[in-house]
């Protein structure tokens, strides 16, 4: 289940967004070691896991600099935590994940 919301703003040239969103997962399909090595490549393999949650911000902005020409970037900044028995984190069994960012730009025409 996914909550999301957030604000668009619009001015002449000028567009921004920024959105909350909030996710509930059971049996999220995660990568694992599967305990053999291809050289000094572990192999992995998919398994279901426990309930978690991750949430985050996504904001983005675009300018039109030009009729034919557009700036574009966004930033997202999400952070999650997994419940899995074989995860134990000082005994309480939540895996963290940290908080991740993620950028992109591009020029549209």
């Amino acid at each position: 289940m996914s909550i999301e919301g957030g604000a668009r703003v619009r001015y002449e040239r000028v567009q921004a967004e920024a959105v909350y969103f909030h996710t509930l997962f059971d049996d999220m399909i995660v990568r694992v070691a599967a305990g053999e090595m291809s050289g000094s490549i572990p192999i992995l393999t998919k398994e279901n896991s426990g309930e978690g949650h991750m949430h985050g911000i996504e904001l983005s902005a675009s300018v039109k600099v030009h009729r034919d020409w557009a700036l574009w970037g966004n930033w997202t900044w999400m952070r999650g935590e997994l419940d899995r028995e074989d995860y134990r984190i000082h005994g309480s069994g939540v895996n963290e994940a940290g908080g991740y960012f993620v950028m992109t730009a591009r020029v549209q025409f």
